[in-house]
């Protein structure tokens, strides 16, 4: 019956596969100082219509990929606050209808405010987030 998940200052390199295996009722996954550089779609194909909250807050992601949510449309928040976003593709958070908590401060590409609450502010600062994260990003080996 566990419906949270969450690591606090773990040395997570890879976002944890087959989590929805173990844990079926996940409304909440809460990831905080991890060393993840990203996370894949594929990464998050095992979480279905339940997920509402995603946090992968003070870390190392760089990257957001299109379809990131895809299976995940039922999510209301979503934060990747305090990382190292040089990149978001389109399309990041388009088919998210529900989502009204947005936190996307202090990251490379986008300093700017989070929104809490208001579902057409948060797509006003989702569709900027895009957009001011477009520029080419060149992974470095």
């Amino acid at each position: 019956n566990v419906t949270i998940f969450k690591s606090n200052q773990q040395t997570l390199n890879y976002f944890p596969l087959r989590l929805a295996r173990k844990f079926k009722n996940l409304t909440e996954i809460l990831i905080y100082g991890s060393s993840m550089m990203e996370i894949n779609p594929k990464d998050l194909r095992q979480f279905k219509f339940n997920l509402k909250v995603f946090v992968v807050q003070t870390g190392n992601i760089e990257v957001l990929q299109s379809a990131l949510f895809a299976t995940m449309p039922n999510l209301e928040e979503v934060s990747f606050a305090y990382n190292e976003i040089m990149h978001v593709s389109d399309g990041v958070f388009t088919n998210l209808k529900h989502l009204n908590k947005l936190w996307f401060v202090y990251n490379r590409c986008h300093e700017g405010n989070s929104i809490d609450g208001n579902t057409t502010a948060v797509m006003q600062l989702s569709n900027e987030i895009e957009r001011k994260c477009k520029g080419k990003f060149v992974k470095n080996n």
